[in-house]
């Protein structure tokens, strides 16, 4: 019994520091016009701070029909019989931001905020295209990569015990882009080359019958907003 009553009173202790622990899983609407899913996690540091990450994914989109359409319009337009068929093509890509936070009053994760974060955003295209008069088979792919950072600023609603409402309304940074081409086929290093002389300082690597081409970072100024509905538990 003696060894009961203090492992009884650190279930109590540990019980009481799990009710206090407070989890946020959100999720923002707007996303789907963008044709994607975003959703993010805040975790509450302190009564003044937290950790929050958001995470989104572009939904896959299958573009092999709309550009065959498109190439069959323009081509009957202008009585042009040669050209290139995609036999496939597609496009997706993903997001990851993390951010720390600081909650101007004592009532974290309620209330007016201030956010560094960073970012990673990738989207990325997948092509195989043969020639209507040779046809002959050649893939092209690519992907745009942004890294940056910043300051956001917002606000966030504790509606009831279990529903948050969050308005991330500004967010000012820099982010880089950086462009990454593949090409592979007989016509891979003509191609490559030809990228790279709109691209100045850009690296190209090749194969014998593929090549990729990277761009210099172009940097940009960063903005970011964001408005999501959450469940805090």
């Amino acid at each position: 019994m003696k060894l009961s009553q203090p492992l009884f009173l650190l279930l109590i202790i540990f019980s009481t520091q799990l009710s206090a622990q407070k989890n946020i899983v959100k999720w923002r609407p707007a996303s789907l016009a963008w044709n994607s899913i975003d959703f993010s996690y805040e975790r509450v540091l302190s009564e003044k701070t937290s950790f929050a990450v958001k995470a989104g994914a572009l939904i896959p989109v299958d573009f092999t029909n709309d550009f065959n359409g498109y190439k069959s319009i323009f081509q009957s337009s202008n009585n042009m019989a040669g050209g290139y068929t995609m036999t496939s093509g597609a496009y997706g890509g993903f997001s990851v931001l993390p951010e720390f936070r600081y909650y101007t009053s004592k009532d974290a994760p309620n209330g007016f905020y201030v956010a560094p974060y960073l970012k990673f955003w990738r989207a990325g295209i997948s092509t195989n295209v043969s020639n209507d008069t040779t046809h002959i088979a050649s893939g092209i792919g690519g992907s745009i990569n942004v890294l940056g950072g910043g300051v956001g600023i917002g606000y966030q609603w504790l509606i009831g015990d279990s529903f948050t409402v969050d308005w991330n309304f500004m967010g000012l940074g820099v982010d880089a882009y950086i462009l990454n081409l593949n090409v592979s086929g007989v016509n891979a290093l003509g191609t490559a080359g030809n990228i790279q002389s709109e691209f100045a300082g850009a690296k190209v690597t090749t194969t014998s019958n593929s090549a990729s081409v990277t761009s210099p970072a172009l940097f940009a100024l960063g903005f970011k907003s964001n408005f999501s509905i959450g469940y805090m538990f």
